[in-house]
């Protein structure tokens, strides 16, 4: 996540408050407990779907090696295996944020 990704959640969350550049740090004003509390919100799903994509990259990984392995069947069966375990666990982070 960057700077650029807080710095929009932030906004979309309504944490739009005065600040006061002080040297190389910012000093902010009061913010609303509701606005934080969507910041936070959003920063976690940010961070699922972060972890969701490392899990999609795994599983798309092992069925590709598992494609390149054509003849040896239990390799192969081995690597599906991963890809659907690794899909399932993609999807369990991202059903993880819902309510």
């Amino acid at each position: 996540m960057t700077k650029e990704d807080v710095i929009r959640m932030a906004r979309e969350a309504g944490l739009a408050v005065e600040a006061a550049n002080i040297g190389e740090g910012i000093m902010v004003g009061w913010i609303p407990p509701r606005g934080l509390e969507r910041f936070a919100a959003l920063v976690a799903a940010a961070e699922r779907e972060e972890c969701a994509k490392v899990a999609d990259n795994a599983s798309k990984e092992a069925e590709k090696i598992g494609r390149q392995h054509p003849e040896d069947r239990e390799s192969r069966d081995r690597m599906f295996a991963r890809a659907r375990e690794a899909g399932y666990i993609a999807a369990e982070i991202r059903a993880s944020g819902v309510k």
